[in-house]
């Protein structure tokens, strides 16, 4: 459960699962059918099933007991994520010449979103955020004066909406 957005994450497949306490043998099914999500129920046991990332809204689990009678769930809030993100480094070119400035730019996409994209130059010591357009697309220009001449580690770092991260190495030469 992730507390700090009041959801649920199911991660790479899971299920959302719970005990239905009432007379079985139990079904379960959504009171508003929502494309990739589905209720199944085994004995007294009940679960919601995804099969495609996205955020789900106001998800009622309705379950019909023995003898009929309906109970629904409160209203939960799910975030679905399989994957991680994806990042692409356009530039700068790997192992490529820099002098004074640096060019960070290429895209980070995931299916439920990026939430942060930030870069280091410092073996992932400290980050600075860089913003990402609605495409994915970042670009974001950066003083190397402080940096030393030398070798320059660029860690590209994207979080999405499922708190899943990835990052992305490269490096760069610099000599000013």
């Amino acid at each position: 459960f992730d507390a700090s957005h009041n959801r649920y994450v199911l991660n790479g497949g899971a299920s959302l699962t719970e005990c239905a306490n009432w007379q079985g043998p139990v079904t379960a099914t959504l009171a508003n059918a929502q494309n990739g999500l589905s209720a199944t129920a085994e004995g007294n046991v009940v679960r919601i099933n995804a099969t495609t990332d996205g955020l789900y809204k106001d998800v009622v689990l309705k379950v019909t007991d023995a003898e009929g009678v309906v109970y629904n769930a409160p209203a939960v809030t799910l975030i679905v994520d399989t994957a991680k993100p994806v990042v692409t480094l356009n530039t700068p070119q790997s192992m490529g010449w820099m002098q004074k400035k640096l060019l960070l730019s290429g895209s980070a996409t995931d299916g439920n979103g990026i939430a942060t994209l930030e870069f280091s130059f410092d073996g992932q010591q400290t980050w600075n955020i860089m913003t990402v357009d609605k495409s994915g697309a970042f670009k974001s220009e950066t003083d190397l004066s402080s940096q030393p001449d030398g070798f320059i580690p660029i860690d590209i770092r994207a979080t999405d909406n499922a708190g899943k991260v990835t990052i992305c190495n490269s490096v760069v030469q610099k000599d000013t």
